[in-house]
Parts: C-alpha cells; sequence; structure tokens
C-alpha cells in the first residue's frame, strides 16, 4: 500500500517536473490579470515604474471627471510574496483643467518617483509639471503619498506636451524632455531642494531640437550610466506622412556650457512612416536599444535597433535596423521596451491585430541578450489569447535581476465611451507566452 502510494506520488511529481519542462521549453510563465481601474468612468493607462529594491511598483492612470476633465491617479503594488495591492489608489493631480500624458521614473537613491504630466489650458497652451511621490509605502509630505507640491517644469504661453523623464545617478539630477511647439526641449529637476537656490530645478530649459521645418514630436529619454549622459529619440517629420527616428545625446553633467553632446543621430530614414519611438539602455552590452512603428500602406511593424553608447560621433547603430516583428498580414504598432541590465533580458510589448480578431491583442518579442547574436530576435512573436476588449498603449516594466514583471495596459471595452485599466503580473522563466489566470 506504502509502496503503491508512493509510487503515484513519484508519478505525480514527475508529471509536474514533465509539465514545467514543457512550459519552459515553450516559453510558457503564468500571468495573474489584474484590474486597476474599471469605475465606469473612461481610465487609461498612461506609465508604470518599479522600485526594484523594494519589490514595488507604481501604476499611473488618468481618469475622465466629465465636461472634457481628466485627474491623474496611482497606486502602489508588490508582487512578493505573492500579488497584492500597498494602500488605496491616490491622486496625483486633479483640476478644473485636464492633466494628462503622464511618464514616470524612479529613483532609487532618494526613494522617490517622479511623475511628469501635462496640464492643458487650451488648445494652444498646455503646460509641462511635475509630481514627487514617496517610493515605499508612503512617507510623503502632502499626505501619505506625495513629496512636496507640483513642479512648475516647463510654463509659457505656448503647448509643452507628451513628456518623458529619466533620472541619472551619478549627477543625482532628472532630465525631462518634452514637445514645445514643434520642437524638443529639455529641462532638468534636482533632488528635492537641492536645485537653483535650492529649489527643484536646475537652469532653464533648453532646445534639443530647433529646426523651423520640419516638426519634431515624441521624445523618449533614456540614460547611460557607465557614459553618463541621456539618449533623446525623437520623431522627425520629413515630409507628410514620412517622419524619420533621430536621437540626441544631453550632458549628464550640469555647467558644462553646453547641453549637448554632438549632433542628432539619423536612426531610421526609410520611406515609410517611422514613429513611436521607445529607448532602453543595457549597461551589460553599453548599448542602447531603440524601437519604433514603421508604417507602409496599410501595414504596420516594428524595427529595432542597437546603439553602441561609446561612439560618441557618427552613426552608432551597430546592429539594425532589423524587424522586431513584422507579420505581413497583420498589424503591429504602439511599441513599449525594457531590459533586466543583469540577464540582459530585453522585451517589447506593443498591440497587435490581424483580419481574423474582432479585437486588438496583446504581443510579446524577447531579443537576445548578445546583440550580435544573429537572428537578434531570441524567440517568436508571441500573442496573448483573445479578451472581450482591445489591448491599447501598452507598457511594460521588470527588475534588474529579479523574476518580477509586469504588462499593464489600456482595455478599450467600447472605443467611444468606456476604457479601463488593467495589469497582467508575471514572473519571469526564459519567456511568456499567454498563459492568463483570472
Amino acid at each position: 500500500m506504502k509502496l503503491m502510494r508512493f509510487g503515484s506520488v513519484l508519478v505525480l511529481v514527475l508529471a509536474m517536473i514533465w509539465t514545467m519542462a514543457v512550459m519552459r521549453g515553450s516559453g510558457t510563465t503564468m500571468a495573474k490579470e489584474i484590474i486597476v481601474a474599471d469605475s465606469g468612468n473612461d481610465e487609461h493607462l498612461q506609465a508604470i515604474a518599479f522600485n526594484c529594491n523594494r519589490g514595488e511598483y507604481l501604476i499611473v492612470w488618468s481618469k475622465d471627471v466629465g465636461g472634457g476633465d481628466t485627474d491623474l491617479w496611482a497606486q502602489r503594488a508588490s508582487l512578493r510574496p505573492s500579488y497584492h495591492w500597498i494602500g488605496a489608489p491616490f491622486v496625483i493631480a486633479e483640476s478644473a483643467r485636464p492633466e494628462q500624458a503622464a511618464a514616470v521614473t524612479f529613483n532609487p537613491l532618494a526613494d522617490e518617483y517622479l511623475v511628469v504630466y501635462e496640464l492643458v489650458f487650451s488648445e494652444a497652451d498646455a503646460d509641462i509639471k511635475g509630481q514627487r511621490i514617496a517610493g515605499w509605502s508612503g512617507g510623503g509630505d502632502n499626505g501619505p503619498e506625495l513629496k512636496g507640491v507640483s513642479i512648475d517644469i516647463a510654463v509659457t504661453v505656448g503647448k509643452e506636451t507628451h513628456p518623458d523623464a529619466s533620472y541619472i545617478p551619478a549627477t543625482a539630477h532628472y532630465l525631462i524632455v518634452y514637445e514645445s511647439d514643434g520642437d524638443i526641449w529639455g529641462r532638468r529637476v534636482a533632488e528635492r531642494g537641492q536645485g537653483d537656490n535650492g529649489g527643484e530645478l536646475i537652469g532653464e530649459g533648453f532646445a534639443i531640437t530647433s529646426d523651423t521645418v520640419p516638426q519634431e514630436s515624441a521624445p523618449a529619454v533614456a540614460v547611460s550610466t557607465l557614459q553618463s549622459y541621456f539618449l533623446v529619440s525623437y520623431n522627425y517629420e520629413y515630409r507628410t506622412q514620412d517622419s524619420d527616428l533621430r536621437a540626441q545625446r544631453v550632458q549628464g553633467l550640469t555647467g558644462t556650457g553646453s547641453e549637448l553632446i554632438s549632433g542628432p543621430i539619423d536612426i531610421a530614414y526609410s520611406a515609410n512612416d517611422e514613429h513611436a519611438g521607445a529607448v532602453v539602455y543595457a549597461p551589460h552590452v553599453q548599448a542602447f536599444f531603440v524601437v519604433w512603428q514603421s508604417d507602409s500602406g496599410n501595414n504596420r511593424d516594428l524595427w529595432g535597433a542597437w546603439l553602441d553608447e561609446q561612439v560618441m560621433n557618427g552613426n552608432p547603430t551597430f546592429v539594425g535596423p532589423f524587424a522586431v516583428a513584422a507579420d505581413g498580414t497583420a498589424l503591429e504598432f504602439t511599441p513599449a521596451a525594457d531590459i533586466d541590465p543583469t540577464s540582459g533580458e530585453t522585451a517589447i510589448t506593443f498591440s497587435y491585430r490581424d483580419d481574423t480578431m474582432p479585437h486588438v491583442r496583446l504581443g510579446l518579442v524577447w531579443l537576445n541578450p548578445n546583440p550580435l547574436v544573429v537572428p537578434p530576435v531570441s524567440r517568436p512573436l508571441h500573442v496573448f489569447p483573445e479578451r472581450p476588449f482591445s489591448f491599447i498603449h501598452p507598457d511594460i516594466s521588470m527588475c534588474r535581476g529579479q523574476p518580477d514583471m509586469v504588462l499593464a495596459y489600456t482595455a478599450e471595452v467600447n472605443a467611444d465611451q468606456e476604457h479601463d485599466v488593467h495589469l497582467l503580473a508575471a514572473s519571469r522563466w526564459t519567456s511568456i507566452l499567454p498563459l492568463i489566470w483570472r
């Protein structure tokens, strides 16, 4: 009897080991779907960021409160030991005017998040504001979450929009990049109270691009922690329906006399319309990875390139451009990317649709840790299962040397009236395949 029971247990254990091995071999992991915001208001994902020291992350979304007004909300959560919320949702910014288009970065030295966003006054007038958020389970002085009051980053009578932010540890400050009436500008934010005259800012806003024609838009920024500079990618409107992707290096040191390092870098400049770029930094190979959407006719594909951080002049691209996801009968669009600098795993998530699907689904692609390996895509496209909504504007965040991974997105329940915010919480194995627990 004992022998039979032992044999049954052994068979069960072996079956489990076999199943897990198959899951690993096929690149499968379990992802738990969590509803973040579904109040009945129109809610849209804005950004996510990890505090990897604590295993905590912050998710930021917008809520339509009626009359054309949107506010910004956030909530903390942790994946350890299992997924759970930390505290209640809280307001980042609310007024009688729309707050929107937020981005977030985390500062491990000060244990704080910095959220940057648009405050819209009119069709021709929008400003860029910032708000510090305490990093671990509260500790703010403006309520348990917020640190200080909002920061005026770019406030003019013009139109400043689409901000992004990155923090540089070597010189302990943030670079905020944004559109300003068709150009790309930057502004430096200090650690709290360490700016000019004990304030929040360092210096004045400065032009990263300043061409009269064409228009530049959609900046994204990442920091080289080894070379101590920022790389800003942006759209360059070469002509109607033919945007190219460029980048510009920005000094990591302040007070150098010149904010920019060398001239602009041409990354993608084919006859297609290249835009919607994202940029991440890979210290293990001393390079940046840039991914973008390439439109040709009715087709949308994703392409990428690796840029050597040490090549300061000329063309630093050493791998690419190459196809990240380029199905000829499907649409791949609005990419987001993140990298684990310890393992070298780089993940790109995006919206995916083909003619057989009633809804847009979620796609995910992984790159080889070594960019010189051919092909650069380590595992082919994985598409998450069909859901009764479309996955819109996804984002992804991973922790350094840890298995934690979060994919967040706007769930488009009704294109005209109802959007919710969901996320998928997972622990990485070798890759991820669409197996969702709900």
